[in-house]
């Protein structure tokens, strides 16, 4: 497997990490979920499409190795970040591939900038964060504590996922459930978190957001994942032989 190589490059003035899988081809992307580590979400899977893609993950401002400056952590101000980071790389036209929250971003930069990108991966990132945060407030679960997360997620909550403005082919990687969400083991004891997952479930929230996807993006295909979660899909080898082989699939024959 390739060895990602450490670099850095100033976008909006700002010092911006990113991993260097190598490889050649079109420009394939990696964009991480909130507070996600680049190698730690991508290490096992990236490096499976060096031989057809020039392979590279970007660390948004705030996170990892990146710099973390006192504002800009809005969507829109992420999606320029992004948008700097492709002009630096000389790579003009891209597929991105991102997890969790990196999926408001993707939409937001497919639709605002449709002749940057090739295709979308979302690996678990088609969240509807505006919904989300209306129920969030419904059961008092709050934003976490640390505010560069708290800005992020509040830009993601600015607005509904625009699918409708989505022009390039997209693959929806989702996990769903057959019963209510379970939560992870440190997060059991939180109330408020527990009423959030109860409602998310009472209102059919993962499926829905998936019917959302099928009405309102035009190219769209969808995998579903079973017997796994949000946070362990990447990790689980048993889920990789799944959604890996889909992802080079769609990549090579979108």
């Amino acid at each position: 497997m390739s060895t990602p190589t450490d670099q850095y490059v100033t976008v909006n003035n700002v010092r911006l990490h990113y991993l260097d899988w190598g490889g050649t081809g079109e420009t394939l992307l990696f964009l991480t979920p909130l507070g996600g580590d680049l190698d730690e979400q991508f290490g096992a899977i990236a490096p499976q499409f060096t031989d057809r893609f020039r392979v590279v993950g970007l660390t948004r401002r705030g996170h990892g190795k990146s710099e973390t400056p006192q504002a800009g952590y809005d969507t829109p101000t992420l999606v320029r970040d992004i948008i700097g980071f492709l002009d630096a790389l000389r790579s003009r036209r891209a597929h991105l591939a991102g997890h969790s929250i990196a999926g408001a971003e993707m939409t937001l930069l497919a639709g605002t900038y449709p002749d940057r990108v090739l295709s979308l991966v979302y690996l678990d990132a088609t969240a509807d964060y505006k919904w989300q945060s209306e129920l969030a407030a419904e059961v008092g679960f709050g934003p976490p504590p640390d505010s560069v997360r708290a800005a992020i997620l509040r830009g993601a909550a600015a607005r509904h996922p625009e699918f409708d403005k989505v022009r390039a082919p997209a693959l929806n990687i989702v996990v769903v459930f057959d019963g209510p969400i379970q939560p992870h083991p440190t997060d059991a004891g939180d109330q408020a978190y527990l009423r959030f997952l109860k409602l998310v479930h009472e209102r059919d929230v993962v499926n829905e957001q998936i019917r959302r996807f099928e009405r309102n993006i035009e190219h769209g295909r969808i995998l579903r994942l079973r017997n796994t979660s949000h946070g362990e899909f990447l990790h689980d080898p048993a889920q990789q032989k799944i959604f890996v082989p889909a992802m080079r699939n769609f990549l090579l024959k979108r």
